[in-house]
């Protein structure tokens, strides 16, 4: 039986999406072939040929971006829940009960995540690091309590400026204005759970999704004095860290 290159092509595929294990060892095994190889060969043709590759590679994420999607949501739920089930899957602060992963989060227990990987990144260089020590699972209320509780402690061990105290000062104003036109609690469709009223605890949730583009159009501007100054006050939600990552990932449902 004959095949075409194209049919060749395909079955080689398949076999190696069955046997996926043998593919890991065979890269394991041929890794300084595999080096060579690219050197010799790949990195020249590629150097000749980037524009055709890359327009191919485009049309292919156009083609098949569905599928795309699907493997990165697997990819990202395994391996979260690897990290999790590692981590205990369950909020580390004494007396909580949460344990669903769409509010948990990895807290650098001393401080210190600006040096470190954030999502997918984060959970690929903790198993690859063999789940090293300082790293526990908060909820995202505690999480957050955690990170205001250290910033407070780094603000009062400090001497400030008079300009910083009044724009502290300032921010924390606009804050209880905002939030009094909410009854200054967590407004999540339902009911809060947790009750929060904390101004500390409290985000503010975009109706629209549109938060990102948000922060763009405004650029150094305080959000808090745009909502008073233009009565934003529909297009937000006021939301306590669980309830504001349920909505979130609600919105990327493949996340929950």
């Amino acid at each position: 039986m004959s095949w075409t290159k194209e049919q060749a092509k395909e079955n080689s595929r398949l076999w190696r999406i069955k046997n996926p294990e043998y593919n890991k060892q065979y890269a394991i095994d041929h890794k300084k072939e595999a080096t060579a190889y690219k050197i010799t060969y790949n990195k020249p043709y590629y150097i000749k040929n980037k524009v055709k590759i890359l327009e191919k590679s485009k049309q292919y994420v156009i083609i098949h971006r569905e599928e795309i999607l699907e493997k990165h949501k697997q990819k990202y739920i395994e391996l979260r829940e690897k990290v999790f089930d590692h981590y205990g899957h369950k909020c580390m602060w004494p007396g909580c009960d949460v344990i669903e992963s769409y509010m948990l989060e990895i807290d650098h227990i001393n401080g210190g995540s600006y040096k470190h990987y954030k999502g997918i990144k984060l959970y690929q260089w903790l198993v690859k690091n063999n789940f090293p020590e300082g790293f526990r699972l908060l909820c995202a209320n505690h999480n957050w309590e955690h990170k205001i509780n250290m910033q407070k402690e780094k603000w009062d061990s400090k001497s400030h400026s008079k300009a910083s105290e009044r724009n502290k000062k300032s921010c924390i104003e606009k804050k209880e204005i905002i939030f009094n036109n909410y009854d200054h609690k967590c407004n999540f469709p339902g009911g809060c759970k947790w009750n929060i009223k904390e101004s500390d605890m409290l985000h503010l949730h975009h109706k629209n999704n549109n938060g990102a583009e948000d922060r763009k159009n405004l650029g150094n501007k305080s959000i808090y004095k745009d909502i008073i100054n233009n009565n934003r006050y529909s297009e937000f939600l006021p939301l306590c860290p669980n309830c504001h990552e349920k909505i979130e990932k609600e919105n990327k449902s493949w996340a929950l």
